[in-house]
């Protein structure tokens, strides 16, 4: 038995009912492209990081909090970073190996 898709008097090959599935999907890959740029971006997530390695980074989440001071900063100078967090009362400063 031959059975034909023209049951109703329609084209086999209907345009107008693609559009909005097409329209939706290039939303949808627009939307995911542009989330996971960004956190490729922003190099999220970070599994590890060398801080973690510091003892006193365990207390970070309870009470206290840790400011980062990049070596490859151009305007870093050792002597002078640590003196200047000492002066402003930093309890603890820690050289993190790379």
């Amino acid at each position: 038995i031959d059975w034909t898709l023209n049951v109703g008097g329609r084209h086999a090959s209907a345009i107008p009912a693609f559009l909005v599935p097409t329209f939706e999907l290039t939303i949808l890959g627009a939307a995911l492209g542009t989330f996971f740029a960004v956190l490729w971006r922003s190099h999220l997530p970070e599994p590890w990081h060398p801080v973690f390695e510091v003892p006193a980074f365990a207390r970070a989440s309870q009470d206290r909090f840790f400011l980062v001071v990049r070596a490859d900063d151009p305007g870093f100078h050792p002597a002078e970073t640590r003196a200047l967090l000492v002066t402003l009362g930093a309890l603890e400063v820690h050289d993190v190996p790379r």
